[in-house]
């Protein structure tokens, strides 16, 4: 998670684009996981920016 947090703050930092993909879209299984990690996104990103 430190990891993550550190690129997501050079991220807005230095307003860079950045691509999310995933696999669970055909398991339905882990849509909570999905969903709770796109969460995560929040801190740092506007929804507009997000999409």
């Amino acid at each position: 998670m430190k990891g993550f947090e550190q690129t997501m703050a050079l991220v807005k930092k230095y307003d860079l684009n950045i691509a999310y993909g995933t696999d669970f879209l055909f398991d339905p299984a882990s849509n909570g996981a999905q969903a709770s990690q796109l969460v995560r996104f929040g801190k740092w990103l506007s929804n507009a920016k997000m999409l």
